[in-house]
Protein backbone atom coordinates (compact mmCIF):
# COMPACT_ATOMS: atom_id res chain seq x y z
CA UNK A 1 0.00 0.00 0.00
CA UNK A 2 1.51 2.98 -1.21
CA UNK A 3 1.76 6.69 1.03
CA UNK A 4 -1.60 8.22 2.60
CA UNK A 5 -1.82 11.58 2.15
CA UNK A 6 -0.59 15.05 0.39
CA UNK A 7 2.92 14.40 -1.99
CA UNK A 8 5.44 15.89 -0.68
CA UNK A 9 6.55 19.05 -2.21
CA UNK A 10 10.29 19.19 -3.79
CA UNK A 11 10.05 22.96 -2.81
CA UNK A 12 9.99 22.24 1.01
CA UNK A 13 12.94 19.86 0.41
CA UNK A 14 14.97 22.32 -1.60
CA UNK A 15 13.76 25.30 1.43
CA UNK A 16 15.12 22.95 4.11
CA UNK A 17 18.65 21.56 2.62
CA UNK A 18 19.27 25.63 1.81
CA UNK A 19 18.28 26.39 4.87
CA UNK A 20 20.83 24.13 6.51
CA UNK A 21 23.44 24.47 4.18
CA UNK A 22 23.32 28.20 4.98
CA UNK A 23 23.30 27.87 8.58
CA UNK A 24 25.89 25.34 8.62
CA UNK A 25 27.96 27.91 7.27
CA UNK A 26 26.69 30.84 9.58
CA UNK A 27 26.52 28.84 12.87
CA UNK A 28 28.80 25.94 12.26
CA UNK A 29 27.32 21.95 12.99
CA UNK A 30 27.25 21.71 17.12
CA UNK A 31 25.37 25.48 16.81
CA UNK A 32 23.21 24.44 13.98
CA UNK A 33 19.18 23.30 15.49
CA UNK A 34 16.27 21.66 13.14
CA UNK A 35 14.25 24.59 15.43
CA UNK A 36 16.70 27.06 13.35
CA UNK A 37 16.36 25.03 9.89
CA UNK A 38 12.79 25.40 10.36
CA UNK A 39 12.50 28.84 11.36
CA UNK A 40 14.69 29.71 8.32
CA UNK A 41 12.83 27.41 6.00
CA UNK A 42 9.25 28.62 6.79
CA UNK A 43 8.05 25.49 7.96
CA UNK A 44 7.31 23.35 10.99
CA UNK A 45 9.99 21.38 12.88
CA UNK A 46 7.77 18.61 12.41
CA UNK A 47 8.03 18.90 8.54
CA UNK A 48 11.94 18.71 8.71
CA UNK A 49 11.93 15.99 11.18
CA UNK A 50 9.43 13.61 8.52
CA UNK A 51 12.32 13.96 6.12
CA UNK A 52 14.90 13.60 8.15
CA UNK A 53 15.40 11.52 11.47
CA UNK A 54 18.23 13.89 12.74
CA UNK A 55 20.19 16.95 12.56
CA UNK A 56 23.14 14.84 11.20
CA UNK A 57 21.18 12.75 8.86
CA UNK A 58 19.77 16.47 7.35
CA UNK A 59 23.17 17.87 7.44
CA UNK A 60 24.91 15.04 5.20
CA UNK A 61 21.87 14.92 3.03
CA UNK A 62 21.91 18.65 2.70
CA UNK A 63 26.22 18.47 2.15
CA UNK A 64 25.57 15.73 -0.89
CA UNK A 65 22.45 16.98 -2.65
CA UNK A 66 24.47 20.72 -2.63
CA UNK A 67 28.24 19.54 -2.87
CA UNK A 68 28.69 16.03 -4.02
CA UNK A 69 25.58 14.87 -5.94
CA UNK A 70 26.26 18.28 -7.76
CA UNK A 71 29.38 17.15 -9.45
CA UNK A 72 29.12 16.12 -13.46
CA UNK A 73 31.31 12.79 -13.82
CA UNK A 74 32.22 12.62 -17.96
CA UNK A 75 32.57 9.29 -19.02
CA UNK A 76 34.34 10.55 -22.60
CA UNK A 77 37.06 7.09 -22.57
CA UNK A 78 39.62 9.33 -21.67
CA UNK A 79 40.34 8.78 -17.91
CA UNK A 80 42.49 11.21 -16.93
CA UNK A 81 40.86 13.67 -18.61
CA UNK A 82 37.41 12.76 -16.79
CA UNK A 83 39.67 13.28 -13.50
CA UNK A 84 40.61 16.15 -14.38
CA UNK A 85 36.97 17.97 -15.41
CA UNK A 86 35.91 16.51 -11.94
CA UNK A 87 38.53 17.98 -10.12
CA UNK A 88 38.34 21.30 -11.55
CA UNK A 89 34.88 21.00 -10.46
CA UNK A 90 35.78 20.68 -7.06
CA UNK A 91 38.16 22.96 -7.11
CA UNK A 92 36.40 25.67 -7.99
CA UNK A 93 33.45 24.79 -5.82
CA UNK A 94 35.72 24.48 -3.20
CA UNK A 95 36.85 28.57 -3.77
CA UNK A 96 33.02 29.52 -3.57
CA UNK A 97 30.10 28.49 -0.82
CA UNK A 98 30.71 24.80 -1.05
CA UNK A 99 34.72 25.51 0.52
CA UNK A 100 32.69 27.71 3.53
CA UNK A 101 30.62 24.19 3.96
CA UNK A 102 33.48 21.80 4.13
CA UNK A 103 34.94 24.33 6.74
CA UNK A 104 31.72 24.39 8.75
CA UNK A 105 31.97 20.55 9.23
CA UNK A 106 35.64 19.08 8.73
CA UNK A 107 36.21 19.97 12.41
CA UNK A 108 33.26 18.06 13.02
CA UNK A 109 33.45 15.13 11.95
CA UNK A 110 36.75 14.36 13.93
CA UNK A 111 34.89 15.28 16.67
CA UNK A 112 31.59 13.65 16.15
CA UNK A 113 31.79 9.95 15.37
CA UNK A 114 28.32 9.98 14.06
CA UNK A 115 28.57 12.55 11.91
CA UNK A 116 31.49 10.93 10.15
CA UNK A 117 30.28 7.86 9.68
CA UNK A 118 26.93 8.81 8.22
CA UNK A 119 28.66 11.34 6.19
CA UNK A 120 31.15 8.82 5.15
CA UNK A 121 28.84 6.29 4.31
CA UNK A 122 26.08 8.23 2.63
CA UNK A 123 28.24 11.40 0.83
CA UNK A 124 31.86 9.71 0.01
CA UNK A 125 31.07 6.00 -0.99
CA UNK A 126 29.02 6.64 -3.85
CA UNK A 127 32.41 8.81 -5.41
CA UNK A 128 34.80 6.84 -4.45
CA UNK A 129 32.60 3.71 -5.92
CA UNK A 130 32.29 5.49 -9.34
CA UNK A 131 35.83 5.65 -9.55
CA UNK A 132 37.37 2.84 -9.04
CA UNK A 133 35.81 0.56 -12.10
CA UNK A 134 36.79 3.30 -13.93
CA UNK A 135 40.59 3.88 -12.13
CA UNK A 136 40.67 -0.57 -12.87
CA UNK A 137 39.56 0.01 -16.74
CA UNK A 138 41.97 2.53 -17.13
CA UNK A 139 44.59 0.60 -15.65
CA UNK A 140 43.67 -2.48 -17.84
CA UNK A 141 43.75 -0.44 -20.71
CA UNK A 142 46.94 0.77 -20.16
CA UNK A 143 46.11 4.37 -19.64
CA UNK A 144 48.00 4.74 -16.46
CA UNK A 145 50.11 2.64 -14.59
CA UNK A 146 48.83 -0.18 -12.34
CA UNK A 147 48.48 0.92 -8.95
CA UNK A 148 46.87 0.92 -5.56
CA UNK A 149 43.33 1.19 -6.51
CA UNK A 150 41.66 1.75 -3.32
CA UNK A 151 44.47 4.90 -2.54
CA UNK A 152 44.36 6.79 -5.96
CA UNK A 153 40.66 6.64 -5.68
CA UNK A 154 40.74 9.15 -2.56
CA UNK A 155 44.15 11.31 -3.64
CA UNK A 156 43.01 14.17 -6.14
CA UNK A 157 39.60 14.82 -3.84
CA UNK A 158 41.95 14.45 -0.68
CA UNK A 159 44.78 16.65 -1.82
CA UNK A 160 42.16 19.19 -2.86
CA UNK A 161 40.05 19.18 0.57
CA UNK A 162 43.98 19.61 2.10
CA UNK A 163 44.71 22.42 0.48
CA UNK A 164 41.21 24.01 1.07
CA UNK A 165 41.13 23.04 4.38
CA UNK A 166 44.13 22.38 6.33
CA UNK A 167 47.29 23.96 4.38
CA UNK A 168 45.80 26.96 3.59
CA UNK A 169 47.78 26.04 0.15
CA UNK A 170 46.37 27.88 -3.12
CA UNK A 171 43.84 26.56 -4.96
CA UNK A 172 45.83 27.56 -8.25
CA UNK A 173 44.22 27.20 -11.77
CA UNK A 174 46.53 24.14 -13.06
CA UNK A 175 46.11 22.26 -9.74
CA UNK A 176 43.95 19.46 -11.23
CA UNK A 177 45.70 19.09 -13.75
CA UNK A 178 49.31 18.85 -12.06
CA UNK A 179 47.03 16.29 -9.67
CA UNK A 180 46.53 13.81 -12.34
CA UNK A 181 49.79 13.96 -13.84
CA UNK A 182 51.57 12.98 -10.85
CA UNK A 183 49.34 10.09 -9.50
CA UNK A 184 48.03 9.36 -13.02
CA UNK A 185 50.73 9.70 -15.54
CA UNK A 186 50.59 7.59 -18.59
CA UNK A 187 51.72 4.70 -19.30
CA UNK A 188 54.97 4.31 -20.90
CA UNK A 189 54.83 0.94 -22.90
Amino acid sequence: MGRVGRPRDPHVDEAILSAAVDLLIEEGFARLSIEGVAARAGVGKATVYRRWESKTALVVDAIKERLVSSIEIPETGDFRADVEAVLTQILVRLRGMEGQVWRAVVGELVKNEELAHVFSQRSMASGRAEMRPRLEAAMERGDVPPGDVELLSDVGVAVLHHRALISGEPLDDDLPARIVNQFFPRETR
